[in-house]
């Protein structure tokens, strides 16, 4: 019934939502079927014994895929509209019965959802974080604010942070995304409307490293390329956890976007290793191999790509874009997708 329901509403998406060039990012793909999938499993079976539980969690799902790529309200209305009616079809529930915990009148519109929360960061000092709805929006509130208060306290640049709704909501949908393997993000909103402070946060929130580069006048395409690899061998060779940070004013050339292409749809730059270099990670990975031990070919090709599975594995990637748009159209100015486009031409990034 899930599969059924997320294809319905996948080939929904497909016909109404199609990209104009003010709509350009509504480009809907497998990927995004299969997203909706591996955000349900996020959830263990021993905490989704209840089924209308597993109902919320799967409206949760598909409204951060298909819901958070929306830029206007009659599209939202309508995507609402499509999931009340395939709730009913395919659940045969009424989103009503589902949701009635989130509206006093017991009448569920689009806004309602807004209070639908999953996500594994509301029990901080828990050993093992396990991905769960959230029902106390004010102790989630106290709970943001205290992750907040740690960030600051180990920080050599503080933030001040209102913890708003808006903000709320935001960092919740990045965690979410920073939780999966291959979880990339683009954020779009207008400058200085938080998209870096809220991916900072997140990123502490799940323990990752942050990694930004520092643009300067005399930076050039091997600096770029060098902080490339100090990223790769971070999450490759150390497997380390990594968000890299990167914002549309650090793209100095058009080179840069075409590396960061190829980072999200293969997980390696090609030729950024020299032979040298390559040999040695080829070592380490062999050594790793052995530790765990894996059942893979010890050759150089396998090796390295070995490799790359960590990288993609461990690496993800958050794109910043500005958008010029008046502030009242956008609250906060971030908006989530949890898959970046599988191409993105220099042109799409630099002027869409």
């Amino acid at each position: 019934m899930l599969v059924q329901a997320t294809k319905t509403i996948y080939r929904d998406a497909v016909e109404n939502f199609l990209p104009t060039p003010s709509k350009s990012h509504y480009v809907f793909n497998l990927r995004d079927f299969s997203r909706v999938i591996q955000g349900v499993l996020l959830c263990p079976h021993t905490h989704l014994q209840d089924v209308e539980k597993c109902i919320r969690l799967w409206i949760h799902e598909v409204y951060r895929v298909f819901y958070d790529r929306l830029i206007d309200k009659e599209d939202r209305q309508i995507f609402f509209n499509m999931v009340k009616e395939t709730t009913s079809n395919c659940f045969k529930q009424t989103i009503e019965k589902v949701l009635i915990h989130l509206s006093p009148t017991g009448k569920i519109v689009d806004d309602n959802i807004r209070s639908l929360f999953f996500g594994d960061y509301f029990k901080p000092e828990s050993d093992k974080k396990i991905y769960d709805e959230i029902t106390d929006l004010k102790q989630l509130t106290v709970v943001m604010e205290q992750y907040l208060e740690e960030f600051n306290n180990v920080s050599k640049a503080p933030m001040s942070l209102v913890m708003f709704r808006f903000a709320i909501e935001h960092i919740s949908r990045i965690c979410r995304v920073l939780k999966q393997d291959k979880g990339h993000l683009l954020l779009v909103g207008i400058g200085g409307s938080g998209r870096q402070s809220a991916t900072k946060l997140s990123t502490f929130m799940n323990s990752y490293e942050l990694y930004q580069i520092e643009i300067t006048k005399n930076y050039t395409g091997n600096d770029w390329r060098e902080d490339l690899k100090k990223i790769l061998l971070q999450v490759g060779v150390a497997t380390k956890s990594t968000v890299f940070l990167f914002a549309d004013n650090q793209i100095k050339d058009e080179s840069f976007v075409e590396d960061i292409n190829m980072l999200l749809n293969t997980g390696d730059v090609p030729n950024i290793f020299p032979a040298d270099e390559k040999a040695d990670i080829v070592e380490k990975m062999q050594v790793a191999v052995r530790s765990q031990g894996e059942k893979v070919e010890i050759t150089p090709l396998s090796m390295y790509n070995f490799f790359i599975e960590r990288v993609k594995k461990n690496l993800h990637i958050v794109l910043g874009k500005k958008k010029k748009t008046p502030f009242a159209l956008v609250p906060l100015g971030v908006l989530v997708s949890s898959e970046c486009p599988e191409q993105l031409s220099p042109s799409q990034w630099s002027q869409g």
